[in-house]
């Protein structure tokens, strides 16, 4: 299950950061954090939360 309900999409991209975020669709950061641990990997990283409206958010996690 993957630790959550979510889908995981990967990236084609540098593990060494500078890529850019390509949203799912339209819409407004909604929260930001510059530091988490995740509870199922325990790894660190920043994270982005974008509000697309009718109740749909996307996260985007594992960031540089």
């Amino acid at each position: 299950s993957g630790g959550h309900p979510g889908i995981d999409l990967a990236f084609n991209g540098s593990w060494y950061g500078g890529e850019p975020i390509y949203a799912v669709a339209d819409g407004v950061a909604y929260y930001y954090t510059e530091d988490y641990v995740c509870s199922f990997t325990g790894t660190r990283g920043k994270w982005l939360v974008i509000d697309h409206g009718l109740g749909l958010k996307s996260l985007y996690g594992h960031l540089k």
